[in-house]
């Protein structure tokens, strides 16, 4: 094959500009400090980077999800431990009743139940972050109160107080965050805690005594808040453990972000070195390459 002057021009062109295209895309990197600036760059790459972007916006949604809930479940627990602290006062004045030396002083004791039952009204009305923590769905309203109807009973103020708090913490699991005023407290008819207490309260006035069922009441009703105690720890558990594996995905798909798109500097100096030392050469050689013209012979 004859090798003409023009074509080891046309070579000569082509190996420059492919030099300074290599150049342009090495100095952009170092710029910019990643190896995609644009899909045409690497279109596979630009797939696995959307793909990791995605995942990576989900698993900090999670994540928020997750933080946020900790405060609400923190204000139940708190709630429900005010809630048991009453119970376990309520407890002792029921025991000390029966006690002969104090027998005939049953007001005082009244007036002490009192206390702990509103006490225990205000806990069940707890509000956190506008919304009350045991108001269900409908947690807009107060969900517990009294009526104005002779002898005033205490009443469910809300449609529904059983409705679940779920966050998402994964693309096919909710997470429930909330203890229901209907696990807590049960259905307000009458027979419920707060008008068992109300009534022993109104026994206490009239001089009489508590019976060992209705003391039994209340210790059931304890059990079953430490019961809840219990579950909302579990709950805090469960979100404790999520965080740390969703951080733990956080900080495994940001690797794999760095990988796909991060440059490594120094080796995109050497290289922008190399190629600006070709570059150099190249222009040397084309001396010897391109044809003169008459100026080359002033």
């Amino acid at each position: 094959m004859r090798v003409t002057d023009r074509l080891l021009q046309n070579s000569y062109l082509y190996n420059l500009n492919t030099n300074k295209t290599a150049m342009t895309k090495t100095q952009e990197q170092l710029t910019t400090q990643s190896k995609i600036n644009r899909p045409s760059d690497s279109p596979l790459g630009t797939n696995r980077l959307l793909r990791l972007n995605s995942e990576m916006q989900n698993i900090s949604t999670y994540l928020d999800n997750v933080t946020n809930s900790f405060a609400n479940v923190d204000a139940t627990i708190n709630a429900m431990d005010g809630i048991q602290t009453q119970l376990q006062s309520v407890l002792v004045d029921l025991t000390s009743i029966n006690n002969a030396t104090v027998e005939g002083d049953l007001n005082s004791f009244a007036d002490q139940l009192q206390v702990s039952l509103d006490s225990i009204m205000e806990f069940a009305n707890t509000k956190f972050n506008g919304k009350y923590l045991f108001g269900g769905t409908d947690n807009s309203q107060q969900p517990y109160g009294k009526n104005g109807t002779p002898p005033p009973v205490y009443i469910q103020n809300t449609a529904d107080s059983s409705g679940e708090h779920k966050v998402k913490i994964s693309s096919n699991i909710s997470q429930k965050i909330n203890i229901t005023g209907d696990e807590l407290f049960g259905t307000i008819d009458g027979t419920d805690m707060f008008n068992k207490l109300d009534s022993i309260i109104t026994n206490l006035r009239a001089g009489i005594k508590p019976t060992a069922a209705e003391v039994k009441e209340i210790e059931d009703f304890n059990a079953g808040v430490l019961n809840k105690l219990s579950a909302a720890g579990n709950i805090k558990n469960r979100l404790t453990d999520t965080e740390e594996l969703l951080k733990t995905q956080q900080l495994n798909v940001e690797e794999l972000i760095s990988k796909e798109k991060d440059v490594d500097m120094a080796r995109a100096i050497v290289d922008y070195e190399n190629q600006q030392f070709n570059l150099d050469l190249t222009y040397k050689v084309s001396s010897m390459i391109l044809p003169k013209s008459l100026l080359d012979y002033l």
